[in-house]
């Protein structure tokens, strides 16, 4: 897709943007407003039928070939033989625009800027970043989740998620935002193990944020933070994920096979990612029952 126009430079220092949500939500807060970035010569449906062009059959966006070159004052660039390859980091096409009000961009992009744009992506389930700060691997176009089916809700969604984030204070609010940052990175990762293990890493990221006991093992975290959050507990089911864990950061086995090259742990791979993704969902703020998390299927957050 190419780069729109508005985009070669900043009009002004309140002005950002950021992609990529597929949901024309706007938000009007007293620090910011956030709307969907329709120019000139596009509406966000056009936007959006653009850029299902370029997304592949898997509902993913993958990231553009890149080159090396040779280059000198006055001469022509030259790519270099053999040099091209996928980019490593890339801008996700923008969708929304943010008018910052009472604070400055710099400051509000590590902080309720950041939040929000996070937040949205976790609620719509893809990958959400700032315009010029890049994406790494590929992002789903295609929602991956979608708590939101309720239409008419989603702006309580975000009041509650806001609400929670106000009452930290600046390292809460960091880590907040940085799970879920890292959430949202979760959909680059192709490999099963490879989810699981980011996955893990998240689980750990919570305990600190919400719990942060000392001297509690590893191994009943998880089950600690789903009874005491009100979320389906499954002793089973905590084992194996449990014995995965330890296989594969202390022995590089994956369900005592080679990483990618066994279907077994695949079930726990996929239990482990939702229960992180209701643990994020306590974290925010969301006290609503929620279904099992050995169930697949959407729900409300009211």
């Amino acid at each position: 897709m190419q780069r729109p126009k508005h985009l070669n430079h900043m009009d002004t220092e309140n002005v950002d943007y950021f992609g990529c949500i597929s949901k024309p939500w706007g938000l009007n807060l007293p620090e910011l407003d956030i709307v969907p970035d329709v120019y000139v010569e596009y509406s966000f449906n056009r936007f959006l039928e653009e850029l299902s062009k370029q997304t592949n059959n898997d509902g993913f966006l993958y990231p553009p070939i890149v080159y090396s070159a040779y280059s000198g004052h006055g001469t022509e660039v030259k790519p270099i033989p053999n040099s091209k390859r996928p980019a490593h980091m890339w801008q996700a096409p923008a969708s929304h625009r943010i008018v910052y009000k009472t604070v400055t961009r710099e400051s509000a992009r590590m902080g309720i800027a950041g939040f929000i744009i996070h937040l949205l992506g976790f609620l719509v389930g893809q990958t959400a970043q700032f315009f010029d700060w890049q994406v790494t691997g590929r992002i789903p176009i295609k929602a991956k989740k979608d708590f939101c089916f309720l239409e008419a809700s989603w702006h309580k969604y975000v009041e509650t998620a806001l609400t929670t984030w106000h009452s930290l204070d600046a390292d809460g609010q960091k880590r907040l935002t940085n799970i879920l940052y890292c959430r949202g990175r979760i959909f680059a990762y192709e490999s099963f193990w490879e989810e699981f293990v980011f996955n893990y890493m998240l689980a750990d990221s919570i305990w600190r944020f919400k719990f942060n006991r000392g001297g509690i093992p590893h191994s009943v975290k998880i089950p600690i933070m789903c009874k005491e959050l009100n979320l389906h507990e499954d002793a089973v089911i905590f084992k194996k994920i449990i014995n995965l864990r330890n296989e594969i950061f202390h022995e590089s086995l994956w369900a005592k096979g080679m990483p990618g090259y066994t279907l077994t742990g695949i079930e726990e791979a996929l239990h482990l990612g939702t229960i992180v993704e209701q643990l994020i969902v306590r974290c925010l703020g969301f006290t609503a029952k929620l279904p099992p998390w050995t169930l697949s299927v959407n729900y409300s957050l009211e």
